[in-house]
């Protein structure tokens, strides 16, 4: 943009002087005739240039300021999302299986007209997600972390947030400190925690959503999370 104005600049000083230029010589003679013509189509494609160029510096500083403005919306807007998902021990074979899922607002501003899905767990082997990776070692607890904390599509069965936006309660989630949260039990029966999941090939899942507004848009949160 700078080298732009500094074009327009000196495209206006070379006409000054193309104009002056021509005067001088047209009050000798030569050019008396085609002068006043050269010099009016020369002042008229300088006109045009300068036109352009401010017409996409305008442009220029329009995207920048919507840029700006979405920037600080997206700052000054509330973010509902799990932060964890945890247990107090490992699995137990055929035993009920609890772990909290804690989530919260980490925006500046309260969630208002908060509805929240949390389906029930489903049971996934590893192999059906990483293909290559059939045990739940450390690498793949990492991919997996990263793999479902946003929407996923993991799981099967009906859509998480058209689910979340048919509850009768809502409710208005405020900003909380770092590391703090709201908690959410989740109850894996034990019909569903086999052996493979004591073994580690198979892993527990649950998903859910959050339908939420903040400046009077309304947002999604879609989640699937794995307890590690």
């Amino acid at each position: 943009m700078t080298g732009l104005g500094f074009g327009i600049g000196l495209g206006l000083v070379l006409s000054m002087l193309i104009w002056i230029g021509f005067e001088e010589l047209r009050k000798k003679g030569p050019l008396s005739k085609e002068a006043p013509n050269i010099l009016s189509a020369i002042a008229a494609g300088f006109s045009a240039l300068t036109t352009l160029g401010l017409v996409f510096i305008g442009f220029q500083q329009w995207k920048v300021q919507e840029h700006t403005d979405a920037v600080q919306s997206a700052m000054s807007r509330a973010y509902l999302f799990p932060i964890a998902f945890e247990s107090e021990g490992p699995p137990a074979l055929a035993q009920n299986f609890l772990a909290t899922l804690r989530f919260k607002n980490g925006g500046p501003v309260p969630a208002f007209h908060v509805q929240a899905y949390f389906d029930a767990t489903e049971v996934i082997p590893l192999s059906k997600i990483f293909g290559d990776r059939h045990v739940l070692d450390g690498p793949a607890a990492d991919l997996l972390r990263r793999a479902t904390w946003t929407s996923g599509g993991l799981l099967s069965g009906p859509d998480s947030c058209a689910e979340a936006s048919k509850s009768l309660i809502e409710s208005v989630e405020y900003p909380l400190p770092q590391g703090m949260g709201e908690q959410q039990p989740i109850v894996t029966p034990g019909r569903k925690v086999d052996q493979a999941v004591i073994d580690g090939t198979s892993a527990i899942f649950s998903r859910g959503c959050f339908v939420y507004q903040t400046a009077g848009i309304q947002h999604h949160s879609r989640f699937e999370v794995a307890p590690l």
